[in-house]
């Protein structure tokens, strides 16, 4: 009888079948099909929507095909430099730089994020500006400059300021690695939480997968296994949700890496094997050479733990083939100690010793110090065992020497923090000294000037203060007149727009409450009353049309109370947010043959408003289409929303029939009346254009600032 562990292991064996099996189908295009893309971006207009359009697919090419994701940036620079579409322009260079930092190409990573941080300062797009120095942050980094990636970081929040955005998150994660990597655990955790919390208030939890993989990082450093797997299992659960391919794919593939290193640490070795082997294909499969090398090295050292010694050599060897390809000189350090390790087992000791050799000379150039004191201590031992001990105590007193240089280096840095601090504090004395010689000085000068100005002006002042005593007497009650009837008429306002939020926001909740009984208890009934049925047809089948037919009708109701749930309060509303959800209203518009629906969306910054604002709007929206489709026969719908910092801009046309406005306003339409009071409530205004057999069109705008989420 298998335990519960070995369930739980096998489920998730069976969840990355399912996952693989999808990415392998969704990730299966050739360059002949990015080249049929590409023909079909280029007919797009207008341009900003084709750059749009060419910097997604470039992301989605940007570690199988980085040559042709490199050029489809390119001509989103160009694009967007001949239509002046500054943001579009610097995010090319960011992607540029990005598909660079992948590839380990640091000089060229760089190059194209400073031209990106340049004109993102001087055309100050400040998300744009924190979003480049978040990458070049990750390049200094990955380079070993763990200082000036903390001070890129730093600079990125304090362009970005307040907001809880998704870069954000991303930037919290990149400060708890470079935590990490110091071993501060307490720190990085820190960092960690924060941005997954920043990303479950804004129901992107399936974002946070970076955030829990590296939190399962600090718990396998801490030798504690069981929460290691349980930071991997959710993000397993997350990574379901999402349908970005590259994403799941990549994740995926970095699941399984973490996993087979906590199996190694558990000493179950064949488990560790079998992670290790499926890790090794899906970095293959997207051609990421440079994460195979990890890969291979651990799965020498799994092969080094069975015993299997040809085994362990083939793949430390396939890690340094792929070292020397790839230029990976940190990584060949590491890969040929690890070889000679499997030659000190077999007992080939002249062969470890050479290996050994190399491993110095790579971590010399830049290598790990930890191997490097490894490679000097296995140098030291094989020595002895050949009893060759002048060799062997040279190789000793390198070990102490480079032990003891560590050891200064941290000594030195203590010491040099100390004097600066004391120094410092020294200055700053002496300087606290002459400012109070000189303010003594100062203030008995002050004093006798003082005296003799208090005299000739209080003589003046006595005169103007009466006069404008007299003046501002006769103002104040002219001013109080006014005031007191601007008083009464805003309180009359304030009471009208009190009870118009009032309705509006009990209406919303009242549909709120509407749609999820009838989803989750009217829907759940009619789903379980289908299953019965398809009992009764098993065990009955002399009444299997009668069956069939009831069934039939439960499935049309089915479907009934699911609409209506999603008309009343769309769920992707709620999750996704205003522009996701109006997404999905026009797609629903273009499912008829009769009318054409089109929307433009301007949100370069993703910006979302409170969830009562973003119903509010989608409510007009609603009603607006509802109108043309009853009542104006058109064959064409355009919405153009556009967010900027202060406002947000929605502008509603249909080429129907048109109506007489003044008409409808005196007449008091409902559908009319019910846009204009939510766009009260909103604080917003509304234009009415319309003519007929003109068509018509609504103009909104509504104050966001301050007021987003």
């Amino acid at each position: 009888m298998m335990n519960l562990s070995s369930i739980r292991f096998f489920q998730l064996l069976l969840l990355f079948v399912f996952i693989i099996f999808d990415i392998t189908i969704a990730f299966s295009q050739n360059e002949q099909e990015v080249d049929k893309r590409l023909i079909s971006i280029n007919r797009i207009q207008p341009d900003s929507v084709k750059v749009d359009s060419l910097i997604q697919l470039g992301r989605g090419m940007r570690n199988k095909f980085p040559e042709r994701a490199i050029e489809i940036f390119n001509k989103c620079v160009n694009l967007s430099q001949q239509n002046e579409l500054d943001s579009r322009f610097i995010n090319s260079f960011i992607q540029i730089s990005v598909v660079y930092t992948v590839h380990h190409n640091w000089d060229s990573a760089q190059c194209y994020c400073d031209i990106a941080i340049h004109y993102a300062d001087s055309l100050n797009q400040s998300f744009l500006l924190a979003k480049a120095y978040r990458i070049k942050a990750i390049i200094f980094r990955k380079s070993g400059f763990k200082n000036q990636a903390l001070s890129y970081l730093q600079k990125s929040i304090q362009v970005l300021g307040n907001r809880d955005s998704l870069l954000l998150a991303k930037i919290f994660n990149s400060l708890g690695l470079i935590y990490a990597n110091q071993g501060l655990y307490d720190s990085a955790t820190y960092y960690y939480l924060k941005g997954y919390n920043i990303l479950k208030l804004k129901n992107r939890e399936e974002d946070g997968v970076p955030q829990l993989i590296n939190l399962a990082d600090i718990f396998l450093e801490l030798k504690e296994y069981e929460k290691a797997k349980h930071f991997l299992h959710e993000s397993i659960d997350l990574l379901s949700k999402r349908e970005d391919v590259t994403y799941a794919e990549l994740n995926a593939a970095l699941i399984r890496n973490k996993l087979g290193g906590v199996f190694y640490f558990e000493q179950k070795y064949d488990s560790a094997l079998y992670m290790f082997k499926k890790c090794e294909q899906n970095y293959k499969d997207i051609n990421l050479r440079n994460k195979l090398i990890d890969v291979y090295s651990n799965i020498g050292a799994v092969y080094v733990e069975l015993q299997l010694y040809d085994s362990a050599s083939i793949y430390h060897q396939l890690a340094i083939k792929t070292g020397k390809d790839l230029n990976q000189v940190n990584q060949l350090g590491i890969a040929y100690n690890n070889l000679a390790v499997v030659n000190i087992r077999r007992g080939e000791l002249d062969v470890a010793l050479k290996n050994l050799r190399k491993s110095e000379i790579y971590n010399s150039s830049g290598g790990d110090v930890d191997y490097m004191l490894n490679t000097y201590k296995n140098m030291c031992k094989i020595y002895e065992d050949k009893e060759e001990y002048d060799s062997a105590f040279k190789y000793l007193k390198k070990y102490e020497t480079l032990s003891d240089s560590i050891f200064n280096i941290e000594k030195t840095k203590v010491i040099s923090d100390l004097e600066m601090k004391y120094e410092k504090e020294k200055d700053q004395a002496h300087i606290f000294e002459l400012r109070n010689e000189n303010l003594q000085k100062n203030l008995e000068l002050n004093r006798r000037t003082n005296q003799r100005n208090i005299f000739l002006a209080g003589g003046t002042g006595v005169l103007v203060i009466s006069v404008l005593l007299f003046v501002f007497y006769r103002q104040s009650v002219k001013r109080d007149k006014i005031i007191a009837v601007q008083k009464i008429e805003k309180l009359e306002r304030e009471k009208k727009l009190l009870a118009a939020k009032s309705i509006v926001e009990g209406q919303e909740e009242e549909r709120k409450r509407i749609a999820r009984e009838l989803h989750d208890g009217l829907g759940v009934l009619l789903s379980t009353a289908k299953m019965q049925f398809k009992t009764i047809e098993d065990k009955s089948p002399e009444n299997k049309e009668m069956i069939n037919k009831a069934a039939a009708l439960l499935e049309r109701a089915s479907s009934d109370v699911r609409r209506i749930s999603h008309n009343m309060m769309p769920g992707i509303l709620t999750k996704l947010g205003l522009d996701e959800a109006l997404e999905d209203l026009f797609e629903n518009i273009n499912d008829s043959p009769d009318i054409k629906a089109i929307l433009n969306i301007e949100n370069e910054e993703e910006k979302r408003l409170p969830e009562n604002s973003e119903i509010m709007i989608y409510r007009v929206m609603q009603e607006m289409v509802n109108n043309t489709l009853k009542y104006a026969e058109a064959s064409k719908v355009i919405l153009e929303v556009n967010y900027d910092e202060e406002s947000l801009s929605l502008q509603y046309t249909d080429n129907g029939k048109g109506f007489d406005v003044e008409e409808k306003l005196k007449l008091k339409s409902i559908g009319l009346t019910s846009i204009q009071s939510r766009i009260d409530f909103l604080g917003g205004k509304l234009n009415i254009n319309s003519k007929s057999g003109r068509g018509t069109s609504y103009f909104i705008n509504i104050p966001v600032k301050g007021i987003e989420s």
